[in-house]
């Protein structure tokens, strides 16, 4: 059961594209994230603006509600759209078909939707960074594994479902064994509930010298488990009242 509910979210989350990008958007919302983007785009215009240097703050808090705008949030929405079918397309029988031409219009075609000026600036070390993203080895593993997950998911959950009731049906002593299945299920939820527990973990392991880094790190991680600790959270409160 907890191999379906991580594969449904694999599937919904990671590798579907809608959904992917749904979460890009949803975190670029968080506070952590937008700070830390106003930031770095600040940090970078004020070595060429006295201004910004000198306003750096304002500047840094006018980005950050500019983000929290519905248009931004839409932009930002279709350039992972984009970018994740760019890099999960399959082309042929190979994967490493992907070439930076490919990376480019895709590229290009997002942000002339955002700002057709910086479109038609796009510097050469972002296809290549496309390119090398595109033809990962991570990346391949998982656009393999997709079918498989996007099919098995379901079943996998069923066929959970289908032992533990067996299960208990079939028990000698079935009091005891509905409380065995509860409180398996229940720790396996209180696993998945780990997931959302160990968020501010990723916080510190990524901060470097930079703590706004780590901070939105861990809010973009907490939107992409959301919903892998709310099927933990199903299964620890059903595992709980079955097992009392």
């Amino acid at each position: 059961m907890v191999l379906g509910a991580f594969g449904w979210w694999m599937a919904t989350r990671v590798l579907d594209a809608e959904g992917f990008a749904d979460v890009v958007a949803k975190s670029s919302q968080q506070v952590e994230v937008r700070d830390y983007v106003a930031d770095q785009a600040t940090l970078r215009l004020a070595r060429t603006s006295n201004f910004v240097s000198a306003a750096r703050p304002v500047v840094s808090d006018a980005i950050s509600a500019a983000i929290a705008t519905p248009p931004a949030e839409e932009a930002i929405r279709d350039f992972a759209l984009r970018a994740h079918e760019q890099v999960f397309q399959a082309r042929g029988a190979r994967r490493v078909d992907v070439n930076s031409q490919e990376a480019a219009v895709t590229i290009r075609s997002a942000l002339q939707t955002i700002n057709p000026t910086l479109a038609k600036k796009l510097p050469a070390n972002v296809l290549d960074a496309t390119t090398t993203i595109s033809q990962s080895d991570t990346v391949d593993l998982l656009f393999r594994a997709s079918r498989w997950v996007e099919d098995l998911y379901l079943p996998s959950f069923l066929l959970g479902v289908g032992i533990l009731v067996l299960a208990m049906v079939y028990a000698r002593e079935r009091v005891r064994a509905i409380r065995t299945v509860g409180v398996t299920v229940a720790v396996a939820g209180g696993l998945l509930l780990g997931l959302g527990f160990a968020t501010p973990a990723f916080s510190t392991v990524a901060a470097t010298s930079d703590p706004l880094r780590g901070d939105a790190v861990a809010a973009f991680i907490a939107v992409l488990v959301g919903r892998l600790v709310g099927a933990g959270q199903a299964f620890f409160v059903f595992g709980l009242a079955l097992a009392l």
